[in-house]
C-alpha cells in the first residue's frame, strides 16, 4: 500500500470520526472512539474490492474510490452508534 494511500484512508476515517463524534455528543473518549472506527471503516471500505476479490490492488484514481471510503466509513459509525444505543436502558 503506497503512503498516499495510507494517508488519505486515515484522514477520510478521522474527519467523518470526529464529526459524527461532535454530532453525537459522545465527550472526548467517543471523538477518539468514533475517529479510530471512522479509520477503520475507510480503510474496509476503500479496500472493499480487493477483498471481495473484483480487483488486485487498490485504485486511487478510479472514481468509485472516495465514495468507497466515505460509505465505508459512516456504514460502521452508524453501527456502532445503533449498538451504543442498543446498551443505554431505556428512560421511562
Amino acid at each position: 500500500m503506497a503512503a498516499e494511500h495510507f494517508i488519505l484512508v486515515i484522514l477520510i476515517g478521522f474527519v467523518l470520526g470526529v464529526l459524527v463524534g461532535a454530532f453525537l455528543r459522545g465527550g472526548v473518549a467517543g471523538i477518539v472512539i468514533n475517529a479510530l472506527l471512522g479509520i477503520v471503516g475507510a480503510a474496509l471500505g476503500a479496500y472493499l474490492p480487493v477483498l471481495v476479490g473484483q480487483a488486485p490492488y487498490v485504485n486511487t484514481f478510479d472514481k468509485t474510490y472516495l465514495p468507497r471510503a466515505i460509505a465505508g466509513a459512516v456504514v460502521l459509525l452508524v453501527m456502532a452508534a445503533l449498538f451504543r444505543r442498543a446498551k443505554r436502558p431505556m428512560n421511562r
